[in-house]
């Protein structure tokens, strides 16, 4: 499966989280997506 590491900040905590994405996904959205995996 393929996937990304998104680093993200967020209440000024870095966070270094994997996404599971298509290789053509845009970074905007994987920054959407690392964010609703953080808060899941």
């Amino acid at each position: 499966m393929y996937g990304k590491y998104v680093n993200i900040i967020f209440k000024n905590e870095k966070y270094k989280v994997f996404v599971p994405c298509n290789p053509d996904t845009p970074e905007k959205v994987l920054e959407v997506f690392a964010l609703r995996i953080l808060l899941s």
